[in-house]
């Protein structure tokens, strides 16, 4: 089966105020089959969201983390961003 589909937006780091549930933040992961693995287990926990630093090397919509996520991943807010700047918005906030 093949399906051609838009990328969703990316999301900032300001819809962590949106987010009311506890949120897993993942730094400097760089296996997809982890990042998976992570968001199913998440999902199953029921958080509000990913946030992923530092995750350059990776794309976030790469077929490897679609499907180790078992497509988790479209059902979960992830949010990318570095570490610098999630250090900033916390200070900030």
């Amino acid at each position: 089966m093949f399906a051609i589909a838009q990328t969703p937006k990316s999301i900032g780091l300001e819809a962590l105020k949106t987010i009311s549930k506890d949120i897993v933040v993942l730094e400097d992961l760089s296996i997809s089959g982890n990042i998976g693995n992570i968001t199913r287990t998440s999902l199953a926990l029921g958080v509000g969201g990913i946030l992923l630093l530092n995750m350059d090397p990776i794309d976030l919509y790469d077929r490897r983390l679609i499907r180790a996520s078992r497509g988790y991943l479209f059902s979960v807010p992830m949010i990318t961003a570095s570490t610098k700047d999630f250090l900033d918005y916390c200070q900030k906030k």
